[in-house]
């Protein structure tokens, strides 16, 4: 969808990058996006809903152990559509 494409490109400009969605499809398009940048770039991919504050902060512990300051994600793309 757009989210993972918005991924994409920041990844082909050198940008880290985190998926989050609802679906386990998530994972595999973290190590897709990740190869395509022949591994220049680092990803983080999390099953997370959204809509859920819960989930959204065990999503941000997430990234704050995987990314040391200087390679934390400098954008946040939202891309979910919640009703």
């Amino acid at each position: 969808g757009i989210g993972n494409a918005i991924a994409r490109l920041f990844a082909k400009n050198g940008a880290n990058v985190v998926l989050a969605d609802m679906t386990p499809s998530v994972v595999e398009a973290a190590k897709e996006i990740e190869h395509e940048a022949q591994n220049k770039i680092r990803t983080l991919s999390a099953q997370c809903d959204v809509s859920n504050s819960e989930q959204v902060n065990r999503l941000f512990d997430q990234i704050r152990k995987k990314f040391p300051d200087a390679q934390a994600p400098n954008v946040i793309v939202n891309s979910a559509g919640i009703t």
